[in-house]
């Protein structure tokens, strides 16, 4: 579901509370909400479908799994690193553009 719409969502919920809402706005607010739980229901099921039980996996699987969550580990601290190195980079190349700037300025 779009952002604009829970948005619109949680304004809805607002004015409800204080002011009170007209018919097209509680009528707008039903549609918006039943669109919401539709939306989450799906999701969840997709969720839900996803879910495997270690006690159900054979132990190849299991292993199989282990071992795709140790290579997934590995990777994100890899870009973890990668993203530090990079951030350190930044940050001399803008120390040289700033001693650069300075030394034109001077000139």
């Amino acid at each position: 579901m779009k952002k604009e719409k829970i948005d619109r969502i949680n304004h809805l919920a607002r004015k409800s509370k204080q002011e009170g809402l007209t018919e097209a706005e509680k009528e707008e607010q039903a549609v918006l909400r039943k669109e919401y739980i539709e939306n989450f229901r799906e999701q969840f099921k997709g969720h839900l479908k996803r879910v495997k039980f270690v006690e159900d996996l054979s132990e190849e699987e299991l292993v199989k799994i282990q071992k795709e969550n140790e290579e997934i580990r590995r990777a994100n601290e890899k870009a973890q690193r990668e993203s530090e190195h990079l951030e350190q980079s930044s940050e001399q190349l803008e120390e040289k553009a700033e001693k650069i700037y300075d030394k034109n300025r001077q000139n």
